[in-house]
Parts: C-alpha cells; structure tokens; sequence
C-alpha cells in the first residue's frame, strides 16, 4: 500500500481521533432522582443501538458549565444507589447550551448532546476501583459536568480502554471449555460499543485472528503493535434478534471485522452477509 493510500485510509477509518486539546468532563446520573426512561425512552434501546451500530446519541445536563465543547470527551457515572460507577463514555457532538428542564419546576438548565459509544446498566469500573485510583478527584459528586483532570482523565482512559477492549478478564467463570458463553441479552452490560462478551470475543479472535474477514484489513500491520487487539467483533446474529436465554457460539456466532466493513455491513436492513459484501468488495 502506497504512503497516499494510507493516508486516505486513515482519514476514512471510523475511529475518533485523539486530540491534544479535548478535554475530559464527569457527568452525573442519580436513579434516585429520576430513572432513564423519564428522559425519552428506556435504557436498553440505546444499549441496543451502541452494539448494532457503534454509537447512541442523547443529551445530558451538564451543571452550570457552559465549557464543555465539540469533540471534547464524557464519562458518565451511576450514582444515589449501588451499585456505582462509570457506565458510559461518548464524545461531546454539540457544546453546552441552554434548554427548558425536563422537569419543568427546574426551569432551565445547560445540556450537552452526546455520542455514547460505551453504554451499560451497570458499572463497568466501580467507584470503589475509582477512588484508589485517585483519591484526590470527587467522584462522589452531586454536579454533572465537572472537569476531570488531565493526568486523572489519563488513568481513566487507559482503564477504560482495557475494560472496554477485551482485554480484561471479566467473569471468568462464565468460560467453559465448550467456547459456548451465556450473552445475557438485553440486560447484561455492554462492554463496548460492539462486543457484548469479552470471554466470546477473546475465543472468537484466538481461532481466526484480528485481521478483518471481509477485507484483511489489520491493524496491527498497519499502525504498529501497540494496536495488535484492535478489531470489531461482528455478531452474525443482529442483537435485536437476541432472546434472554440465547447462548453465543464464539466460533459460529462472531467473527472479526474492521470498522469500514462493519460499517457496511449494517448500512442496510436486513444487514449485509459476510459472503455478500465479500461479493460487492471483489466486483
């Protein structure tokens, strides 16, 4: 590949690139206060559209700052009851504006519109994990919006990445020699934007590997090793088809793309085969 091809490559690669100047800020869910579904509509939808589509869109109060930019970066913490912690992350899409309150007895209140790409019921780094990790920062806040600090929102990003990534062994009891796991549908936490299970997803890349199925695409080759276990692993079953009981194959179930593709995969109902885009890629 010419140094022009992976320039356009990298500039089409549905990723959100880093920037220097993106700030990190903390927003507050209390359920005490008022529950998901008083907002629009329930909590499982917008888990359902992370893992199909990679993204949800949704605003949140942000407090009284009016700071928060395009681009810069959330977490969303659970708080009020247990159990508590990060449960979200996303990318800011519009700066702090003001609107009338939901509840209309708050009058009028600043929001941020948001583009979740990690969204889970329950948490994915608890607080108890948070305040080790930095005891100075108050993640016990009763105010959305506040500023996580540069080398706080360092640590928390890179454990959020290996959360996130798979590359963390959650519940590993739930690992059998079968390479048959539990999903937990609708209700089990999403660990990213589009692996429901880090055990199924660790088995599906150890039998093909993390070059992408549809196109070969690796990232590893091309960005170096620092980006060896990066790669999207595809549910061949949509999880909107996906009962309370049903159980994911690693090797049947799931197979590994890169983002391009699973892009294309989902631009339409019902969603491209594997085999079919094979088919449009090499036409």
């Amino acid at each position: 590949m010419s140094k022009r091809e992976r320039s356009i490559f990298r500039k089409r690669l549905i990723l959100q690139p880093r920037s220097a100047k993106r700030k990190t800020y903390l927003l507050a869910w209390n359920p005490k206060r008022w529950s998901w579904n008083d907002i629009d509509d329930n909590i499982d939808k917008h888990i359902q559209e992370v893992n199909e589509k990679g993204f949800s869109r949704h605003r949140w109060t942000c407090g009284k700052n009016r700071s928060i930019s395009k681009g810069d970066r959330i977490f969303l913490i659970k708080l009020g009851e247990e159990p508590k912690g990060i449960v979200a992350s996303g990318i800011v899409e519009r700066e702090s504006y003001e609107d009338e309150h939901l509840f209309k007895l708050y009058g009028r209140s600043l929001y941020v519109d948001i583009k979740f790409d990690v969204l889970s019921k329950e948490p994915i780094i608890s607080i108890d994990f948070l305040k080790k990790m930095s005891e100075k920062f108050s993640w016990s806040t009763r105010v959305s919006g506040i500023k996580i600090q540069e080398p706080v929102a360092k640590d928390l990003e890179a454990e959020w990445s290996k959360r996130t990534k798979g590359s963390a062994k959650f519940i590993p009891e739930e690992l059998d020699d079968s390479g048959v796991f539990p999903e937990g549908a609708k209700h089990r936490i999403s660990v990213n934007a589009y692996e429901r299970n880090p055990q199924a997803r660790q088995a599906c890349i150890e039998y093909y590997g993390t070059n992408c199925k549809v196109c070969g695409f690796s990232f590893r080759e091309f960005y170096g090793k620092d980006f060896k276990d990066y790669i999207i692993v595809h549910h061949l079953v949509p999880i909107s088809k996906i009962g309370e009981s049903y159980q994911i194959d690693a090797i049947k179930d799931l197979i590994p793309v890169c983002p391009n593709c699973h892009y294309a995969i989902h631009s339409r109902e019902p969603i491209y085969s594997i085999e079919e885009l094979k088919k449009i890629k090499n036409e």
